[in-house]
């Protein structure tokens, strides 16, 4: 038995590649013009939001207060721990995140310090950089604009 050897280029693969590249650019352009850019409210320049209950819906934050000195001054939303228990069991003066399992669920708590004022944020998820950053920036806008009210 003799075997020939194909001399038949491998052009009908790269035909079907090229019309699979093809195909995949049509679909990704289709894609591309069809999506539509949000700009959310928190991330336009100038934003300040008007309450602190507009920092839980828009983050979905289970509860938020700002303290000055010992003395909460603005709190929203039902914080699951007492700022009594924080200050025994944390050090939220160099703390900046936390998860503690409470009540059979984790629960996150984010401490951000913002020159003499300390937020002490609960959430159901690990806050990532964008979002800490975010907030960083609209608490100091809010703040802000509460002290010149």
């Amino acid at each position: 038995m003799i075997f020939k050897k194909s001399t038949k280029p491998s052009s009908d693969i790269s035909i079907t590649l090229k019309n699979i590249e093809n195909r995949l650019n049509e679909i990704f352009h289709i894609i591309k013009s069809s999506l539509v850019e949000v700009s959310l409210p928190y991330l336009q320049i100038g934003y300040v939001p008007r309450e602190c209950s507009e920092f839980l819906t828009m983050f979905n934050f289970r509860s938020m207060r700002l303290i000055r000195g010992n003395e909460i001054f603005e709190e929203c939303g039902l914080p699951s721990i007492s700022l009594d228990e924080l200050r025994k069991n944390l050090n939220i003066d160099y703390l900046t995140l936390a998860s503690i399992k409470f009540r059979d669920r984790n629960l996150y708590l984010l401490i951000l310090k913002l020159n003499d004022i300390t937020g002490i944020i609960e959430c159901d998820y690990l806050p990532n950089s964008i979002t800490i950053n975010t907030l960083k920036t609209l608490l100091n806008t809010y703040i802000r604009s509460k002290s010149h009210e």
